[in-house]
């Protein structure tokens, strides 16, 4: 039940990122990165994502609490 629960969580965020210039730049990154992250509403986890000319690149989905910056060697 929270599988689905979470993976309906992930899909809302995915479908969120058509708008990137919303969201918060991601912490700890330099800005010219141009890396930002969308928040989970109901679970403690955010989208950590960039925007390409024709695309956008999901890096990672951090857990806020446990090791959140560990997908830093990604960008």
């Amino acid at each position: 039940m929270l599988e689905g629960l979470f993976a309906q969580e992930i899909a809302s965020a995915i479908d969120a990122l058509a708008s990137p210039s919303r969201h918060a730049f991601a912490i700890g990154v330099a800005p010219e990165l141009n890396v930002r992250r969308v928040l989970l509403h109901r679970f403690p986890y955010a989208l950590v994502f960039v925007e390409l000319p024709n695309s956008i690149r999901v890096l990672a989905v951090m857990h806020q609490r446990q090791r959140p910056g560990y997908w830093k060697t990604r960008t």
